[in-house]
């Protein structure tokens, strides 16, 4: 008669349709305790569930002679129950330096990757991992300690993809229990008993002091919660899927938003269709800062931007958000006298010029006269921002850009693409248009810049 908790493992699969009936498992087997646990259920429930069974020991080259023996104790195993074994290896320290990751991160991206490329050459439909109750609690906890979101806080899933965790409503004292029912022997990996690692930190420090002090029980309490997060989450994903579908615009590396999505669906859907956007269109993770500072981008006037990692940018028109790449113009440049830049605009050039007479003052706006008196010798050219104002030449008093822009009326969707040319901090032109009055030619004016643009 199959003890209490094979009865719960069975349970468990069956509740969450982890096993079809035909289906080929490739389990992960390390000789520890849970993947033992794992591979002695599934070989001895092969029947039940009408499945065939094979295993993989992946060798981390971490632990030296210790690991070469669980490799040894998999393989003997495998052999006495004629499970069909696989041994691979993995160098996870030249993969950690290579690509700058922790040892911990290393070693799962490589396992994943190795448990993955077996089971499709040997046909197997899955792949079983021994992941426990208190391998969740782990997670979710390590997850709120570093103020991850709500879909972190669903800990490890029951199943993604073609991998399954039949063991995840079990706790490790269960398991041990199976394995002592079973009388089973298992090895020990000896770096599960250090703090060198942060997970291990949690298990053998966090954890204990969290039970002994407030819930005996704490891993079923939040697997609980990890199961309701994931309802939850699965919920949310379809909603922003849908919601993505039906407001959000894409083209050419773009993506545009009605900002009166947020008075109909609330600032909390705003954010996971940006979230969605950024990952899908510019392969960038939101912040919760990046988020915040959208939330004052909503509210504030037409024209202001916001910059993103990996030239990703959001400015506000009338009634949208636009998220686009940064063009080359919006990253500042410093121009010498008597130099070139290119721009997306044309050529912007300042060069020295004799003083024009009173007849010359007035120019078509892509070629300009101004006076060098006490300008610095290096100017700054940027793509103009909400705030930032001038003295235009022929009005009286400062007028921000963003107005000027407007009485000028050019169009919204152009608006983003001026440049402004500034020297020791001021506005000394907004290119093509209009220079500030500050810089103008007076009558004792004695060194003339020409302000150029082709």
């Amino acid at each position: 008669m199959p003890s209490k908790i094979t009865n719960k493992i069975i349970e468990f699969v069956n509740d969450f349709g982890l096993i079809r009936k035909g289906d080929s498992i490739l389990a992960a087997f390390s000789g520890g305790p849970d993947s033992l646990c794992l591979l002695d259920f599934l070989d001895k429930n092969r029947q039940l569930f009408s499945i065939s069974v094979s295993a993989i020991y992946v060798e981390h080259n971490l632990r030296g002679a210790e690991s070469k023996a669980d490799g040894d104790f998999c393989e003997e195993f495998c052999r006495e129950r004629e499970i069909p074994f696989f041994r691979e290896s993995i160098n996870v320290t030249e993969f950690s330096k290579g690509k700058g990751i922790s040892i911990e991160e290393a070693a799962r991206e490589l396992r994943y990757a190795k448990l993955k490329e077996t089971a499709l050459n040997v046909g197997a439909a899955l792949i079983a991992t021994g992941h426990n109750a208190n391998d969740n609690a782990e997670t979710v906890l390590l997850n709120v300690f570093k103020g991850k979101s709500l879909t972190s806080v669903a800990g490890i899933p029951v199943r993604r993809g073609n991998i399954i965790r039949p063991l995840l409503g079990l706790t490790r004292e269960e398991i041990l229990n199976y394995l002592n029912e079973e009388g089973l022997n298992y090895r020990t990996d000896s770096t599960n008993l250090k703090n060198d690692f942060q997970r291990n930190f949690i298990r053998n420090e966090i954890i204990p002091l969290l039970k002994n002090n407030l819930n005996p029980g704490l891993e079923n309490s939040i697997l609980k919660s990890s199961l309701a997060a994931a309802n939850q989450t699965d919920f949310l994903k379809k909603a922003t899927e849908y919601f993505y579908t039906r407001f959000v615009k894409n083209g050419n590396d773009t993506i545009t938003i009605p900002i009166d999505f947020i008075d109909s669906f609330g600032i909390g859907s705003f954010y996971e269709i940006v979230k969605k956007g950024l990952r899908e269109v510019f392969n960038l993770e939101a912040t919760f800062r990046n988020l915040i500072e959208l939330k004052e981008l909503v509210h504030t006037q037409t024209g202001k931007m916001l910059y993103f990692p990996q030239d990703v940018k959001a400015f506000r028109e009338r009634d949208v958000i636009v998220f686009t790449k940064s063009a080359e113009g919006d990253k500042e440049q410093k121009i010498k006298i008597g130099e070139k830049i290119k721009t997306l605009l044309g050529t912007i050039e300042i060069i020295p010029a004799e003083k024009p007479k009173r007849s010359e003052f007035k120019t078509d706006g892509n070629a300009e006269f101004i006076d060098s008196d006490g300008v610095e010798d290096v100017f700054t050219l940027r793509r103009w921002a909400a705030g930032d104002y001038f003295f235009p030449l022929g009005m009286k008093g400062k007028k921000k850009i963003s107005d000027f822009l407007t009485d000028a009326k050019v169009p919204t969707h152009k608006r983003k693409k001026y440049l402004v040319l500034l020297n020791g901090g001021k506005i000394v032109w907004l290119v093509g248009l209009r220079i500030d009055e500050r810089f103008k030619i007076k009558e004792k004016t004695e060194r003339v810049l020409k302000l150029c643009l082709n």
